[in-house]
Order: structure tokens, then sequence, then C-alpha cells
């Protein structure tokens, strides 16, 4: 007979576990997610399409019927007819429930597969006697695009009397001079900050005085940063925000040590950002310090910030213009302390500091790590928020890597020797 449990669920998604144990050791596991509500949605209202990509590479579109809230109708169960317009191929007459062009919905849902094409678009229609047509567009150019740098501005200049003013679309910018009052979590700039996004992961810093870099865990391997609302804080169907960062270096970023304190890249004259290659290959974010001030002294500094595709580690190159740090310092770089303890290693030139546990926003498992050439010499020092390393021979630049896994993400990692793998491989 099978097992039951009573569950107390909590609005919104619910993640249930069932773990095997056998002499104490957890021999299988599987999990499902619940997504509860206990308000009556009102009347059906439209049909609602999205898309997603499955893993035989074919797009899955999804119709959903809903009320003027967004929320699902689950008694809705008549007929909807598929159609599409441009490149791809909708599958259609194979008489199964995602390769049908009229089906039946079930539980107020249908879906057809698209075979996609190498370039050009689809726009593919959702319809049925109740409602006028729903569409969605599909660019399969993008699709084949592994990497993407963003930034992403409010079509004004920044308003510090209101600092979530929002007139319109974002607009895609190459090149910004951040204003010296920008406000912190504003919402004049998209994500707070620049977005690098590959097919594995995503990362972004706060482009205001925090200077911190945060995780954006990706459950599709398609790029989808640029379609993301504010609600990135939430598990989508395409991922979330996954790291509280806080007062902390978050995952790698940026430091200088000196006079045995940690100071992030947070007071400049000038900061720009600019976005200096964005194609097949790799994607780079340069930010540029005028005047950076640390304590009584003040620099010039470059970081130029790159992802590549395939890659879920991001590379950050410091490099002091025309000459080197000031006496006594030292580039840093760390992670949050959510866990206790860090393990540190080699893997051929490289050294990593990494960690795996239930440390993401959603209180799961996830590993952060950094890497970097051991000819820098990084050394652990005290920081009481963060597992913090120094580079002590590095005067005038240093490269190193972060990283992270998400036991939802598309790596696929779900324990720490997984991640310990990714971690080791990032330093060849």
């Amino acid at each position: 007979c099978g097992l039951n449990w009573d569950v107390q669920f909590r609005a919104g998604e619910n993640k249930l576990v069932a773990k095997g144990k056998m002499d104490d050791k957890i021999i299988a596991t599987d999990e499902m997610i619940v997504n509860y509500d206990y308000n009556q949605p009102e009347k059906a209202d439209r049909i609602a399409l999205s898309s997603k990509i499955l893993l035989n590479g074919n797009y899955l579109i999804e119709a959903t019927t809903v009320d003027k809230n967004g929320k699902r109708i689950l008694d809705y169960e008549k007929p909807i007819y598929f159609s599409a317009d441009g490149k791809g191929e909708l599958l259609e007459n194979y008489g199964t429930p995602t390769r049908s062009r009229i089906i039946q919905m079930a539980n107020g849902y249908a879906a057809i597969e698209m075979v996609p094409a190498t370039t050009g678009s689809a726009i593919v229609e959702a319809r049925n006697q109740d409602f006028k047509g729903s569409y969605h567009e599909i660019d399969f150019e993008k699709k084949n695009k592994k990497s993407q740098a963003l930034i992403l501005t409010q079509p004004f200049d920044f308003d510090p009397a209101d600092k979530n003013k929002v007139t319109g679309r974002y607009i895609a910018q190459s090149k910004v001079t951040i204003p010296q009052n920008l406000a912190t979590q504003n919402k004049w700039f998209m994500f707070e900050g620049p977005v690098l996004e590959n097919d594995k992961i995503a990362y972004r810093y706060y482009a205001d005085s925090r200077h911190r870099f945060d995780i954006y865990g990706k459950t599709v391997p398609d790029m989808v940063m640029d379609t993301v609302g504010w609600k990135y804080h939430d598990i989508m169907d395409w991922g979330s925000d996954i790291l509280k960062v806080g007062n902390s270096l978050g995952l790698g970023s940026p430091a200088i040590w000196y006079n045995n304190k940690l100071y992030t890249l947070s007071e400049c004259d000038e900061k720009t950002i600019e976005i200096l290659n964005d194609n097949s290959e790799s994607s780079t974010i340069r930010t540029m310090f005028k005047g950076l001030k640390i304590e009584n002294e003040k620099f010039d500094l470059i970081q130029d910030w790159s992802i590549r595709p395939g890659q879920t580690w991001s590379e950050i190159h410091l490099k002091v213009v025309n000459g080197e740090l000031p006496k006594g310092m030292c580039f840093a770089t760390g992670i949050v302390k959510h866990l206790p303890k860090i393990t540190t290693g080699e893997s051929k030139d490289y050294f990593y500091a990494m960690n795996w546990g239930e440390q993401s926003f959603h209180h799961e498992n996830m590993g952060m790590a950094v890497t970097a050439r051991k000819m820098y010499q990084p050394k652990k020092i005290q920081d009481e928020l963060s597992h913090a390393y120094a580079f002590y021979n590095a005067k005038k630049e240093v490269i190193y890597r972060f990283m992270a896994a998400w036991e939802r993400d598309v790596n696929q990692v779900k324990d720490e020797a997984g991640f310990k793998k990714l971690v080791e491989d990032a330093g060849k």
C-alpha cells in the first residue's frame, strides 16, 4: 500500500521531497513542486501563452486558461486550436498530448511542440470558440545565442526624488555613467545593475555604491534575462535570484584589503559601465572607476567582467590604471558566510575556496566558489560577513573566477561532490 503524510501547504509554491533510507543512509530521493492557492479564481478571461525549450531541442508552447488576475482556471476543459506563422514547424496530427493541433484542455492547460528553425522567428496562436486568438512570438536566432550582456535603464535621467519611477520600457544601453546619487534598490536600472548571462547561469552586480555581485539560478538554457520583470526573487519558470547578499561580498565581489580591513569598490569620483563585446564566444562588461577612494588614497581602476557559453564560472580582471595599488593594499574577494565552513584546495595551477549546502535565498542547496591562480598568493583574511581572501602577489592586476550551482538549475548538480568537480574543472 502507499504511504501517506498530512502536509500543511502554504500559499504559493511548495516543494515536496521524499527520501528513501536504508540503515540510516539515503538511497533514493524524489521531489515535486505543488502550487497551492486557497482563493477561487474568477471566470475565464483569456488564454495565456508561453514557451520553453525541451531536452530534445524542441520548443514546448504552453497554453493556460486564466482569469483577469492571471490565476489558472482548473476546471476549464474545452478544445483549443493551435496554429503558427513564420519559421519553425508545429508537430501536429500525432494524436498525443503535445503533438496535436486540436486538443481538449485538461485542468485549464494544453501544449504543443515546435521544431525550431535556425534563423528567423515564429508567431504561435491559440484560440477556441470562447476566446479570440492569443499570440506568442519565438525568436530562433536568440535561441542560438549562448551568452549576453545587459545594461537596461529607464529612458530618463535618474530622479533621486523617486527612485522607483518607471515610465515605460527599459532601454538597452551600450555605455552608461552612473549617477553619483544613484540610490540602492532603485528601479531606474533594471536588476539594479548590469547582467551577464549564458546557457548555464546569470550574474549581476549592483551599480550603486554597494558594488556587490549576486546570482540568478536558471532552470532553462535559453537567454531569458532581458524578458524578466521585477519579481525575480520568486521562483519562476526560468529560475530565480538565489542569493541574499546584504553587506557581505556576495559571490566574488571585488574588494581591497588595507590596514586589516576589507573595502568594497564603493566610493569614487566617476563610475562608467560599458559593454565591450557581446558575441557567440563571450560577453564582457567593463567598469571604469576614476578616483576610487580607499581611506586617504585615490587611484583609477578597471574591472573587466566576462562570461563564456557553457561555463558556470564568470571571470573578473582587475587592473590599476598607470601604476599599482598604493603601498599596503591588496586585491581581495570572497563568499558570503551563509555557511560557517569553507573548503579550500588546488587544481593544477589554481587555488579554490568552495562550499555546498542549504544557503540559497529560498533555503535550498547551492554551491559557491572562487578560484584564482596560485601565483597571486591568495590567503585567507578575517571578515565577519564573508569567507574572504586577499591576493598578496598582485600589485598591478589580478584575474579570478567565481561560480555557483543551484540544486534546481540546468547544471543538475545535486551534491557537494558534483559541485567540487565543476570547481576543479574551472581551474583547467
